[in-house]
């Protein structure tokens, strides 16, 4: 049997669950009627990390939109997102995923997560 690393099925499920998210967003972005210039996205990251930077820069080369970086301090939530009216918000990282997932009225994109923290019931948004 040849040896395979502990992390690895961990990165390959990673790496689905970003390009699943990527597919919904070119979905949402096909069918939203503003122009790719006028599509506003917010990006949340919980760490400086340099996987969450390489995933930041792959959707910003993908999305073809504005992608806002937005840093979250400890003790906020989403509201400071919401005041931007951003047409979607992405969550690099569980901390901030666990921020924005009680934003409603817009997609809420997520990557990077680990699944136990995602719970079996998710909204319509994200």
């Amino acid at each position: 049997m040849p040896f395979m690393h502990p992390l690895r099925p961990n990165i390959q499920a990673r790496i689905s669950i970003f390009l699943f998210a990527l597919g919904a967003l070119s979905a949402f972005t096909a069918s939203h009627p503003l122009s790719a210039d006028a599509f506003n996205v917010i990006v949340v990251k919980s760490a400086e990390l340099r996987p969450y930077q390489d995933a930041l820069r792959g959707f910003r080369d993908a999305c073809n939109c504005d992608a806002q970086e937005l840093k979250l301090e400890e003790d906020e939530g989403g509201e400071n997102i919401l005041r931007k009216s951003p047409d979607a918000v992405v969550a690099i990282g569980t901390t901030v995923f666990k921020k924005v997932r009680a934003i409603e009225g817009l997609p809420v994109i997520y990557t990077m997560v680990m699944p136990s923290e995602t719970g079996s019931a998710m909204p319509a948004n994200i």
